[in-house]
C-alpha cells in the first residue's frame, strides 16, 4: 500500500511540524472533532469555512481558532453533502441518503437555498 501524504505533503508527524515551522498550512488545532462528525463537503468563506455535517443534518462554520458554530440544521437539510457559497448565499445539496434507506420515509433529494 502506498503511503498517503498528510498536511502540507508531510508523511510523518515530524515532517508536519517542520512544515508548520516553515509557514505552510497544516490542520487546525483545537477544532471540535466530535462536533464535526459526518463532515463532508466544505467551502472556504474568508478566514473560516462552512462544512456539511451529513449524519447530523447540519451546516457548521469552523473558524481559524477551531471554533465550531452551527449555522443551519434540520428542515430541508437531509444528509447535506456539498456546500457552495455565492455572494452571501449558502447552497447545500440534500442527498436524503438515510431517508432513502428507511422503509416508509419519503426521501426528497434537493438543492437547498439557505440565504
Amino acid at each position: 500500500m502506498a503511503a498517503r501524504a498528510g498536511p502540507a505533503g508531510a508523511r510523518t508527524a515530524g515532517e508536519a511540524e517542520g512544515a508548520a515551522a516553515d509557514g505552510l498550512a497544516v490542520a487546525a488545532e483545537g477544532a471540535d472533532a466530535d462536533g464535526l462528525a459526518g463532515a463532508d463537503g466544505l467551502a472556504l468563506d474568508g478566514d473560516s469555512f462552512v462544512v456539511a455535517l451529513n449524519v447530523q443534518d447540519k451546516l457548521a462554520r469552523v473558524g481559524q481558532d477551531g471554533s465550531v458554530d452551527i449555522i443551519a440544521s434540520g428542515g430541508p437539510l437531509d444528509f447535506p453533502a456539498s456546500v457552495v457559497l455565492d455572494d452571501g448565499a449558502i447552497y447545500a445539496t440534500a442527498a436524503a441518503f438515510v431517508t432513502a434507506q428507511t422503509p416508509g420515509d419519503s426521501p426528497a433529494p434537493a438543492l437547498v437555498d439557505l440565504h
